[in-house]
């Protein structure tokens, strides 16, 4: 059985070469148009050789070379697990360019099964993506589940993106990674008995961002964290993180440098979110009687680089509003010096931002 395997996987293979191979970007858009013959047996190296041959890329092609080939002469990194019908392929390299291929297939509760074939290539323009085929095991046909076209959004279409389908277990995951900050939001899907089901997302220390938020603010009751935003303050391409609960009075922004966070800026029922990209982002409210207060971090490379509070309090002698500044913790002796730095940041303004639930 094991022989007969391999020569299908070569004959695969020889095939697919004689053919022009596709890039990743072209079969993004081609996946979902036709039904591929395969296998009613729904072997994980049949189903990947099927593909191939309606689908002749790069990563699938050098999967099925390799995996004829004794282990001792095998080029790349490669997996097939038959038991656990889970296939893999990787060059082994950090270039940019370099394409990667995994696949699986899941029993549905139905009794047909589900085949998944990821891409990856972070040059490319889709950068990665995951086509799915339900099997009937009466035809051998894989038919594209449109439905799962859009399972998985990214928050940043340019960042990078890194799908794990399933060898040990049913949970599909796609990891987001924002290199700069050194900061990953892991989107897990766990199999439902049908498909890959409603999303989970994991966020490292998001427990313990949410609690520094909650032991400073001024909350009622409860408010645990339900959604997370992705924005970008400084424009420089590396994110800054929102949380906030299902109540929309209760919001925090942390900057994210270096795999550290730090809380920037935060909303309750006292206190409003102020923006002013690309440099800075407040806090306000009131703080007293005939007081009022602000506070800003100004960024620079996503990083916080000032600190600069203002206290206003009435002066009933004067019948004035007088301005206390302080910066970076220090006192501004001179009102007119913080006036002209506030001044800098220019208006505050409203930013599109697109909440996501993290259930």
């Amino acid at each position: 059985m094991k022989k007969t395997l391999f020569i299908i996987a070569a004959f695969c293979c020889l095939t697919a070469t004689a053919q022009t191979r596709i890039s990743i970007d072209e079969l993004y858009g081609l996946w979902q148009t036709k039904n591929v013959p395969a296998s009613k047996s729904g072997g994980i190296l049949d189903l990947v050789g099927a593909f191939n041959l309606a689908y002749p890329t790069y990563s699938g092609g050098e999967f099925l070379m390799d995996v004829s080939r004794p282990e001792n002469e095998q080029k790349w990194i490669i997996t097939l697990d038959r038991p656990n019908g889970y296939a893999s392929f990787a060059e082994g390299s950090d270039d940019a360019s370099s394409e990667s291929m995994q696949a699986c297939v899941w029993k549905r509760s139905n009794g047909h099964k589900l085949f998944a074939i990821s891409f990856e290539q972070q040059s490319s323009k889709v950068k990665a993506f995951t086509a799915f085929y339900d099997l009937d095991p009466s035809t051998g046909i894989l038919k594209p589940e449109k439905s799962l076209a859009k399972l998985f959004t990214p928050n940043n279409p340019n960042g990078m993106i890194h799908v794990s389908l399933p060898q040990h277990g049913k949970d599909m995951k796609v990891t987001e990674y924002y290199i700069n900050a050194m900061f990953a939001i892991t989107h897990v899907f766990p199999w439902d008995g049908m498909k890959p089901g409603r999303e989970r997302v994991e966020i490292e220390n998001i427990d313990k961002m949410w609690k520094e938020y909650e032991d400073q603010a001024m909350m009622d009751g409860e408010q645990p964290v339900t959604q997370y935003a992705i924005i970008d303050i400084d424009r420089d391409g590396s994110p800054e993180l929102m949380l906030r609960s299902d109540n929309e009075d209760y919001q925090a922004v942390y900057a994210l440098y270096d795999g550290k966070y730090e809380m920037i800026a935060a909303k309750d029922y006292k206190r409003s979110l102020n923006f002013y990209p690309p440099k800075a982002v407040g806090s306000a409210g009131g703080c007293g009687t005939g007081c009022f207060y602000i506070d800003w971090t100004l960024l620079e490379n996503s990083r916080p680089k000032h600190h600069i509070e203002n206290q206003q309090e009435y002066n009933f002698e004067k019948d004035e509003m007088v301005d206390h500044y302080s910066l970076d913790g220090r006192e501004v002796v001179h009102a007119e010096e913080g006036d002209r730095l506030v001044k800098s940041f220019g208006e505050s303004v409203e930013i599109p931002i697109n909440w996501r639930p993290l259930r």
